[in-house]
């Protein structure tokens, strides 16, 4: 059988933080100073690498929130387009038994007395916050 060679390592990729924490390692090597030269020097690495993953995990939840809030405003889009071709329906319904313009009037009256009821309401929950 042929001998073949066995491959020989590439260059390693270096992972960042493992080539600061050894860049950040103490020379002292005994004693109560290694250690303390070792949180002072380890303290700013893991400072950055916490922020890191906080920044990564901060986007991704903007990103959510970001497209939650597309989704409630086409919702309310929608809504409002329901509800105007309500309005028309029941406009047109009523316009059946009355000359049009006086059932155009009714629907804005219940309109305008809806949205009254809605302002009052928000008012009242406002003064109890």
């Amino acid at each position: 059988m042929p001998h073949t060679p066995e491959p020989t390592p590439g260059p390693e990729v270096a992972n960042p933080a493992r080539t600061k924490v050894a860049e950040a390692a103490p020379t002292l090597t005994e004693g109560p100073e290694a250690g303390r030269l070792l949180a002072e020097q380890l303290r700013p690495v893991l400072h950055e690498e916490v922020g890191a993953v906080a920044g990564a995990i901060g986007r991704n939840a903007v990103r959510r929130y970001r497209e939650q809030a597309g989704l409630y405003g086409a919702a309310g889009a929608l809504g409002l387009y329901g509800g105007g071709a309500l309005a028309v329906a029941i406009g047109l319904a009523l316009a059946l038994a009355v000359p049009g313009w006086a059932a155009a009037l009714v629907v804005a009256v219940l309109l305008f007395a809806a949205s009254a009821g809605l302002a009052r309401t928000a008012r009242e929950r406002r003064k109890s916050l």
